[in-house]
């Protein structure tokens, strides 16, 4: 009786001591702090969006005929709902579409400032353009910020779950890489 109890406190101590640097707390609090990282990003991102065509309907009914409007109502007819935004992250070819769909919207928005400037001069000083492009410039900016969270908090997550034993814990706990 004795003996059998103390192979159960022997396989106890064991097991605590292997399971010790396992890091189940850890990578679930990186992996929450991740995800809520993440839904930062796509709060942000919603922001800029609902500024976007704004702007577009304000161009638009100021007569402007600028190639680079055309293109951001392409763009905004593309972008995923906030929903599946957010559900982004488990589908890697989905997340990298995204990114590149917002990459090309930033891109778009400099364009058609830089095209009023040459096509519409008089859009330049009207108070209602100066504002809607200043908030989407400054909604940019936060979204830069957001993602970097992003990616320091995705990054710290990955480091953790690639080193062993955690990687395994990782599996156990289903909790995948962050893109």
């Amino acid at each position: 009786m004795r003996i059998r109890a103390m192979r159960g406190v022997a396989l106890a101590l064991l097991l605590s001591l292997g399971l010790a640097g396992c890091g189940f707390g850890e990578l679930r609090s990186q992996h929450a702090a991740a995800e809520r990282a993440w839904r930062d990003v796509v709060e942000q991102d919603q922001r800029w969006l609902a500024v976007l065509p704004k702007l577009l309907q304000f161009c638009q009914g100021k007569g402007s005929s600028a190639p680079a409007l055309a293109q951001l109502n392409s763009y905004l007819g593309r972008l995923p709902s906030t929903e599946k935004a957010k559900g982004l992250l488990d589908d890697a070819v989905a997340f990298q579409q995204y990114q590149a769909l917002k990459q090309a919207l930033h891109g778009t928005v400099l364009q058609l400032d830089q095209q009023v400037l040459q096509q519409s001069p008089d859009l330049l000083i009207d108070p209602h353009y100066r504002d809607w492009m200043w908030q989407a410039r400054q909604m940019q900016q936060e979204q830069q910020v957001a993602w970097q969270h992003y990616r320091s908090e995705a990054d710290q997550f990955n480091q953790t779950a690639d080193h062993f034993p955690k990687s395994w814990s990782a599996t156990l706990l289903g909790l995948s890489k962050r893109p």
